[in-house]
């Protein structure tokens, strides 16, 4: 509730050596550089919107240990969509929202993975390179596996300047995603692998009628 909290935050993150320090002119401001993250994962209010201190009700099961980092990331990555609340203030909501976008992007890759993994189990894995080429222009959380699978047995080379500019958040979204319970990352040089984890193919009907419902268009709000 406190308004002004950024300098106490930068002292007890200081003091407990939780976070780095980040020195600016001498003096430690820690939280500019990590304000973004519990915003964008929904555990407190954007300061955009709020002066003071407020944590969401996801942010105080976390603080509460009800549930676990783990699980929070896996609520979120189904919850996240496209436009959201990060794009408000900017208005490109305005035209995502003009264009009919209704995307949630774990959603996509999860029906991918699980229609790749109905097709071949040995082809059920998303490369940043297929997430970046295919899946940054949906506007719908469609079924990707088959364009996937269409270029892999043509064996034609990637180009990094489709959707070029998206690199470092399919990068972002890859290390989000290999932190929940649905995914998991497998390093491979440069190009890691997304993959179904055990706990996903054991859920797969409940994740599966996310996903459908996704699809039709449920479970989505626009910006006020």
């Amino acid at each position: 509730g406190q308004d002004g909290f950024s300098s106490e935050f930068n002292r007890i993150a200081a003091a407990e050596n939780i976070l780095t320090t980040n020195l600016r002119d001498g003096r430690s401001d820690t939280w500019r550089d990590y304000q973004q993250v519990l915003p964008t994962i929904g555990c407190m209010v954007s300061t955009r919107l709020s002066s003071s201190l407020k944590i969401t009700d996801i942010g105080k099961f976390l603080l509460e240990k009800e549930l676990t980092f783990n699980e929070v990331l896996t609520i979120q990555a189904i919850r996240i969509q496209y436009p959201n609340g990060n794009t408000v203030s900017n208005g490109i909501w305005k035209n995502q929202h003009k264009k009919g976008m209704l995307v949630k992007p774990a959603l996509i890759l999860l029906r991918t993975l699980f229609s790749l993994y109905e097709k071949e189990e040995n082809s059920a894995y998303i490369t940043i390179n297929e997430c970046q080429e295919f899946a940054i222009g949906c506007l719908r959380n469609r079924d990707l596996s088959g364009d996937i699978l269409d270029k892999r047995s043509a064996g034609s080379p990637f180009d990094p300047s489709i959707n070029e500019h998206s690199r470092r958040n399919v990068q972002d979204w890859y290390k989000l995603l290999g932190n929940t319970l649905l995914f998991e990352l497998a390093d491979n040089n440069r190009n890691p692998q997304l993959k179904l984890t055990n706990f996903s193919l054991k859920e797969s009907e409940v994740l599966k009628q996310i996903c459908e419902e996704a699809e039709k268009g449920n479970g989505y709000w626009v910006p006020s």
